[in-house]
């Protein structure tokens, strides 16, 4: 999703490893496709439990997003959240933005800090924040508010501004519990 700077890739050309959450390439696989599509995949259609009022606005934040309520019925939160995050960052640019990067660097290794299935454990349920299903969709940024989202953490990564974003719940925009799913257990392992 990011290009490094400059001046971190002159770094990169004298190291031995480059260490990140996970093994980029590895996102690429059909074997983590295969683990990706079992973590989306809802027991079934997430409409089911949802009152008119709920379903009406999830029908329109999927239509805000060009899908329709057919080609998401197979999906849990976490299944569509991905649907929706593919809008907005590609992983094409993901892995263009790293494995290309580092591809020129003579003898570097790419180490991964946890596994595929570990990310998209923890990962999965940062969907179920909040629990309840309508306050979860209210949640969902438009398409263009999502974009700008990315783009903003995209700059921030670029300028190298990124690790007061994530300092705390409040300057990241969540609550606590999203706050320790995303980072805080994580970093514990």
């Amino acid at each position: 999703m990011y290009p490094f700077p400059d001046e971190m890739i002159k770094s990169l050309e004298n190291s031995k490893y480059l260490i990140m959450e996970i093994i980029m390439k590895y996102l690429q696989s059909s074997e983590t496709q295969q683990i990706l599509a079992e973590y989306m995949k809802g027991d079934k259609p997430i409409t089911y439990a949802m009152d008119e009022k709920t379903k009406e606005k999830y029908l329109s934040v999927l239509n805000n997003y060009s899908y329709s309520e057919d080609s998401m019925k197979n999906f849990n939160r976490f299944g569509i959240y991905q649907m929706l995050t593919a809008k907005t960052s590609p992983t094409l640019a993901a892995l263009y933005g790293v494995e290309m990067q580092i591809a020129g660097i003579n003898e570097i290794e790419n180490i991964g800090l946890e596994t595929i299935d570990f990310q998209f454990s923890a990962l999965s349920k940062l969907s179920y924040e909040p629990e309840n299903i309508g306050e979860w969709i209210n949640n969902i940024s438009s398409l263009k508010g999502a974009t700008k989202d990315t783009e903003e953490l995209l700059q921030s990564y670029i300028g190298g501004n990124i690790i007061s974003k994530y300092e705390t719940p409040k300057n990241l925009g969540v609550s606590q519990n999203y706050y320790d799913i995303l980072l805080a257990n994580r970093n514990k392992n």
